[in-house]
């Protein structure tokens, strides 16, 4: 995936799974749609194999709910909720971690 960079992406980091699927840390992707629904749905459109973690860019584009479950969003340092309808902004920074459970 290629990076983008200009003042309307946010950055986003990737951990564990998605980020060894994407093969990169870290993508600029579009802010456009001012939520984290659709920030998903166009990392998915730009790896397809992220899909397999996260779900099909149609349904992170619906208007609210939670992320697939296995994800934390981090904001700065802060947990944000991992709900499609969280807003982004341009400029920011955001983390998606994968938790990973296990004994």
């Amino acid at each position: 995936m290629r990076a983008t960079f200009s003042s309307d992406t946010v950055s986003l980091e990737l951990t564990g799974p998605l980020q060894r699927l994407v093969g990169q840390g870290e993508v600029q992707l579009s802010a456009s749609g001012g939520r984290l629904g659709e920030l998903l749905a166009a990392l998915v459109e730009h790896c397809p194999e992220a899909q397999e973690h996260l779900t099909s860019a149609a349904e992170l584009r619906q208007a609210s709910g939670p992320l697939p479950p296995g994800f934390l969003v981090v904001r700065d340092g802060t947990t944000v909720p991992a709900r499609l309808e969280t807003p982004v902004h341009p400029g920011e920074k955001l983390t998606l971690l994968s938790i990973i459970s296990g004994g």
